[in-house]
């Protein structure tokens, strides 16, 4: 009885430093809860609860696709982080992480000017504010003007053009077997800004 009593105070603060270290060290993470119980799930890298509050964070570092599979080992999940590196010329402000019954929601606001960082090489692009959420960008491509959407598409995030040419040709933006996307949206904020949304499952592997 007396190691599980010692258990369950002592492993949940060792898996909150684990948690700092991955997000960046105490310079970074103001705050991180792990919760679990009992404690021991924690040895099989199970957690009922893990929430933090994270200043910045390079995503450029390592792999987004492993570190959201990652999330598969927790039932509840809410990771809120001030501005997120996505890309050399790409920063993300405001981004929140958020698990569910076993869904993932992310939001995150995008200035409109670094989208074509973003965007696969070669093409250059402009974000065309939609009442509906939709995410419609005007590119050049090779020096070709070209309207394109970023849809869903079995599971993965791509950037097909308008008309006909969008039924066979898509340039992939996200893919990853673990990661099962289900929606996407980019909506006008008031300062020229996009809050950008997301929705998506890990598989179980």
């Amino acid at each position: 009885m007396l190691l599980l009593v010692l258990a369950q105070l002592l492993l949940p603060r060792l898996a909150e430093r684990e948690v700092t270290r991955q997000l960046g060290g105490d310079g970074e993470v103001t705050a991180a809860k792990v919760q679990a119980l009992p404690a021991v799930e924690l040895l099989w890298r199970h957690a009922d609860r893990v929430s933090a509050h994270v200043r910045s964070y390079d995503a450029r570092v390592g792999d987004i696709a492993d570190d959201l599979y990652e999330t598969r080992r927790v039932d509840e999940l809410d990771v809120r982080i001030d501005r997120v590196r996505a890309a050399d010329d790409v920063e993300l402000n405001d981004v929140r992480v958020q698990k569910r019954d076993g869904v993932l929601e992310g939001s995150a606001v995008l200035d409109p000017q670094q989208l074509t960082g973003a965007l696969p090489a070669g093409i250059e692009g402009r974000l065309v504010p939609q009442d509906d959420g939709a995410i419609v960008v005007d590119a050049r491509i090779a020096g070709a003007s070209v309207r394109l959407q970023v849809v869903v598409r079995d599971g993965r995030v791509v950037a097909r053009p308008d008309g006909l040419l969008g039924l066979v040709t898509a340039y992939p933006i996200f893919s990853d077997p673990r990661i099962e996307v289900d929606a996407i949206s980019a909506t006008p904020l008031p300062d020229g800004r996009f809050q950008l949304q997301a929705r998506a499952r890990v598989r179980a592997g």
